[in-house]
């Protein structure tokens, strides 16, 4: 039988200085990661003991694991709620299991969840599973597994809070750090943009250089202008940026089932399934409206099926390019990766679109400068060489009829004005 005693007060006390020395001496929780799991293996016995971070959009990303080797994988991956069973996120719950415990993984999850079938692939069948940060607004979990049935108990729960109290601190701090990071970043990556969209008239002239900037922010496989035809049924790609295999003029049919999110600020999508009937589940990342669906099924044409398959695309980011206030396109960023993108780099995705929309306008605007420009010179040349013809008739024939009818004089004022 597993030792599930509560830890004596002396084991408490040496695994949490030991904790605490190795969060005050490293400015990032994951370096020491391993060094806080050793030290609570002392009072708590697991397979694996892993820490989460919450993120907007009801996402749950694994930060860090530390004990069994296979977990390593899971590192970066981002669930959302309908990747966790009702037992480990209860519904009206704001996020998962908080300070509750599995006592027998078998009998208790659901394989027909992601979260839940991976703790079972790994032969775990115990799960402790702890909130970080007080209140209403948890910062992450701490989660503890093990493979042996029954192995926890409320006791190692209470012997963890202050463990956990000192990691929800370690990750808020490192999240601050982080959002003055990314907000310099941002602002950076925003003005190189906007010096290079205010020096170009042809915004696919510079595509991939937006493209490698927006990469420091927005991290893609894929970066997509493109504009909607007159008719307003289908996206004709206007520039892109990403491997080959596919002419720059491509039409893409609008889907009817994603022209609802026309209106929207930008389309958040996490992943993509393809079907075995020529369709594809679209799965969104969770919306603060809760009238937007988390997910679409919708069927496929050629040019649809090859982005799914040929180019591997999984998830995506879409913001739309207005002009004028009226809806003209939009530039998509698109991985092969599921769960790439979020709220975050949705925000810096709309920024963009607004300087994308600007450097459009003006190059509208440059383009109609041209005809009119070219109009006005094919009209002076027509003036000019009217009244050539004028003068060399009057110097072949004593007849000066021609071009003193009032039709012909009109003629030469019409021209004129046009001039």
């Amino acid at each position: 039988m597993p030792d599930t005693t509560a830890p004596g007060p002396d084991d408490l006390q040496a695994a949490l200085s030991s904790v605490a020395r190795a969060i005050a001496g490293s400015l990032e929780l994951k370096d020491v990661w391993g060094r806080v799991a050793d030290a609570c293996r002392a009072v708590v016995p697991f397979d694996d003991m892993g820490v989460s971070r919450y993120e907007p959009g009801e996402r749950v990303r694994v930060y860090a694991t530390a004990g069994d080797p296979s977990a390593r994988a899971l590192e970066e991956r981002v669930f959302t709620r309908p990747d966790f069973s009702p037992r480990l996120w209860p519904e009206g719950a704001g996020w998962p299991m908080q300070g509750a415990l599995v006592e027998d993984a078998e009998r208790e999850l659901d394989r027909a969840f992601r979260v839940d079938r991976n703790l079972l692939r790994g032969g775990f069948r115990s799960v402790l599973w702890l909130p970080l940060g007080r209140g209403e607004h948890p910062v992450g979990s701490l989660v503890l597994v093990s493979r042996r049935p029954g192995c926890f108990q409320q006791g190692h729960a209470r012997a963890l809070e202050v463990v956990a109290e000192l990691v929800a601190l370690a990750l808020a701090h490192e999240r601050h750090a982080a959002e003055w990071r990314e907000r310099a970043k941002r602002r950076d990556a925003l003005a190189r943009l906007t010096v290079a969209l205010t020096g170009t008239l042809d915004v696919r002239a510079i595509f991939e250089e937006i493209s490698r900037i927006a990469q420091e922010i927005v991290p893609h496989d894929y970066f997509i202008l493109g504009l909607l035809t007159e008719d307003r049924q289908a996206v004709r790609i206007h520039a892109r940026f990403g491997p080959r295999g596919t002419s720059d003029d491509v039409l893409f049919a609008l889907p009817p089932e994603e022209r609802r999110f026309s209106h929207c600020d930008y389309y958040l999508a996490r992943d993509h399934t393809v079907l075995d009937d020529d369709r594809v589940l679209v799965q969104f990342v969770p919306h603060r409206d809760p009238s937007r669906p988390l997910s679409v099924t919708r069927p496929l044409d050629d040019q649809w099926r090859r982005v799914y398959t040929e180019f591997g695309v999984r998830s995506a980011l879409r913001v739309p390019v207005r002009l004028d206030g009226a809806l003209a396109g939009g530039i998509e960023f698109s991985s092969r990766q599921p769960d790439m993108f979020h709220e975050e780099h949705a925000e810096f995705g709309v920024r963009l679109a607004e300087h994308v929309a600007l450097a459009l306008t003006h190059q509208q605007m440059a383009e109609e400068a041209r005809r009119a420009t070219a109009a006005h010179d094919r009209a002076a040349r027509l003036g000019a060489r009217m009244q050539t013809l004028v003068r060399e008739l009057e110097t072949l024939t004593p007849h000066r009829a021609l071009g003193r009818s009032r039709k012909w004089r009109d003629v030469l004022a019409q021209a004129g004005k046009v001039a």
